[in-house]
This record gives structure tokens, sequence and C-alpha cells, in this order.
């Protein structure tokens, strides 16, 4: 499942809770130019945001 519109921490732990396991939204990132977009892919480290658990 993926979640659109992601804005707090509270909707990642409850969309977690649902089962949910990709989010979008401004929790992630705000919109991000073509430049900056790249940057991003290129440094995200998923580990940040295993510091909430997941349900499984």
């Amino acid at each position: 499942m993926i979640a659109e519109g992601v804005e707090s921490e509270q909707q990642l732990s409850y969309l977690r809770e649902q089962g949910c396991d990709e989010i979008q939204g401004f929790w992630l990132s705000p919109p991000l130019d073509a430049h900056r977009c790249l940057a991003f892919i290129r440094s995200w480290q998923p580990s940040t945001v295993a510091a909430i658990p997941a349900p499984y």
C-alpha cells in the first residue's frame, strides 16, 4: 500500500500500523526540482525512517 500526502510523524505511525509500506508527502520531503530530487534520491538512507517501528 502507498500513502500520498503524509505530513506528520503521527500519520506515518498510523499508516505503518495499517500495513502501509510506502509513503509520499511533506513528511519525507517538500516538492523538489529535478536537481534537488536527484540529490535527495542519491543521499536517501531508509534507516532514518526506521526509527518508527513497523508493525511486522
